[in-house]
């Protein structure tokens, strides 16, 4: 897998292409003091979903490349881009994060758009 020095999530706006909310992922000091500092967080999908308010929201799927329960999370944004909840820390519960994440899981017809970006982080072979 390959590791990103620099990473940014840009929600902008669809009809001006201005950026609403750029949320800048900062990177981790490398153990290894000889390789240079590496983002941590990966997105694998992101989903555009309404809540029962008929609120839009941005889901994102995340993760580090571990697969251990604390190497995978969620991350709520609003329509603007703006980062609401997170569940990374599982002692955090959040009510539209945790029915939004139930919708996605079962293929909820308010889902109306979802990207996987998995693939984003692969080598090509050479």
């Amino acid at each position: 897998m390959l590791m990103c020095s620099k990473q940014s999530l840009t929600v902008a706006d669809r009809a001006t292409g201005d950026a609403k909310t750029v949320r800048a992922f900062a990177p981790a000091p490398d153990a290894d003091k000889g390789a240079p500092p590496g983002i941590d967080e990966k997105i694998g999908a992101l989903t555009c979903i309404r809540a029962q308010t008929d609120e839009r929201y941005i889901l994102a799927d995340m993760y580090n490349g571990g697969n251990c329960d604390e190497c995978e999370w969620h991350e709520l944004y609003d329509w603007d881009g703006k980062l609401v909840a997170s569940d990374r820390e599982r002692r955090k519960q959040h009510a539209v994060l945790n029915e939004l994440i139930r919708a996605q899981v079962d293929k909820s017809d308010r889902v109306f758009g979802q990207r996987d970006l998995v693939g984003l982080y692969a080598g090509r072979p050479h």
